[in-house]
């Protein structure tokens, strides 16, 4: 990814919460990333103690608790927040102005079409207009936007085609804000699907691709990943069968409830089953069907591949999610052996 962004120039920006390791922001940074993207203020605050010196927090900034520790990262960070209506920046702006802070750069976020957070492309221009009338400390510098919507596609040429999509969106508003208002914005894309799809999206500062650190079997489905790309792997333990029911000790907690991501029920197994541990081969007819906490149930498995006590290692549907469930992970080899114990330190940070 680090080599897509330097032929795109363009920053990496990456996303923190998929890993949630201090250890993998480092080596992101050791391999040219400048900036790292946050999610929420508690996993920058964590950054910046760490001695990060430059965040991206992609979410609103709201409510007076908030607006007071987002000041307290800025006197040791440069920390540019999101926004997507100008009220929440005006009450930011306001709050700011009291506390004698002379600027803070943000970015708008737009929505190109997973209908979450963001402005509607036709209306901002206007949504801009407001903005730069009616704050003094909030300092407009770029429009963001996020297609998350293409977790849903059912290949890499749909992915492709959002991409582009959301491309032609942001340059277009680009190119009107500038005509209208002078203001040169930046733009900032963070998809991992819409970046891997092929497409080349020209003329942008920063991409924030968080997944692609890991990649997982949504990845897999879609097709703009492989089971040898995916490297966050869970180990489980078959503890009990009856018939051609297979029960194993990775459930809910272990594997999360993603069946998809953002809700986009896109996959029929809960994690994707490998021949041995340590393999890239999939089992393809060996589903993971339901979850309780601490128990997996594979379903409908006549034959005899695996009996209790044995060993099997699985390629979780979403890794953001599943890396969030455990304290610490473990780097291994080609050969599984062990290599390292790393503590995942910015676990349950989601506030």
């Amino acid at each position: 990814m680090q080599r897509f962004a330097k032929k795109i120039q363009a920053q990496n920006t990456p996303h923190f919460k998929t890993h949630k390791s201090s250890h993998l922001v480092n080596a992101q940074i050791a391999n040219g990333s400048k900036a790292i993207t946050c999610a929420t203020l508690s996993e920058a605050e964590l950054l910046t103690r760490q001695g990060i010196k430059n965040i991206i927090l992609a979410y609103p900034v709201v409510g007076k608790i908030n607006y007071q520790r987002f000041i307290n990262l800025l006197e040791y960070t440069k920390v540019i927040p999101v926004f997507d209506s100008v009220v929440s920046v005006k009450n930011l702006d306001e709050y700011l102005k009291s506390r004698t802070i002379d600027k803070v750069d943000y970015y708008l976020e737009i929505d190109t079409g997973l209908n979450r957070l963001g402005v509607l492309p036709e209306v901002a221009l206007k949504i801009i207009k407001k903005l730069l009338s009616a704050t003094k400390v909030m300092n407009l510098i770029g429009i963001l936007s996020h297609a998350g919507h293409s977790y849903s596609c059912k290949n890499v040429e749909e992915v492709y085609e959002i991409a582009m999509q959301e491309h032609k969106t942001m340059l277009t508003i680009k190119e009107i804000v500038k005509k209208e208002t002078g203001l040169d914005l930046e733009i900032s894309l963070g998809s991992t699907p819409t970046l891997k799809s092929g497409f080349i999206p020209e003329g942008i500062t920063n991409i924030r691709p968080g997944n692609y650190v890991y990649n997982d079997a949504i990845g897999i489905n879609i097709g703009y990943s492989s089971s040898q790309e995916c490297a966050l792997r869970i180990i489980s333990r078959v503890i009990s069968k009856h018939g051609s029911r297979i029960i194993i000790d990775a459930g809910s907690k272990s594997l999360g409830l993603d069946l998809g991501a953002h809700s986009m029920n896109t996959m029929d197994s809960y994690g994707l089953i490998l021949d041995r541990p340590g393999s890239n081969k999939i089992i393809k007819d060996m589903k993971i069907k339901r979850l309780s906490e601490e128990h997996g149930i594979i379903e409908n498995l006549s034959d005899k591949r695996l009996k209790v006590g044995d060993v099997i290692e699985i390629i979780p549907n979403h890794a953001c999610y599943v890396a969030n469930l455990f304290d610490n992970m473990y780097l291994v080899d080609n050969e599984s052996n062990i290599l390292e114990k790393l503590k995942v330190d910015g676990r349950g940070l989601s506030t």
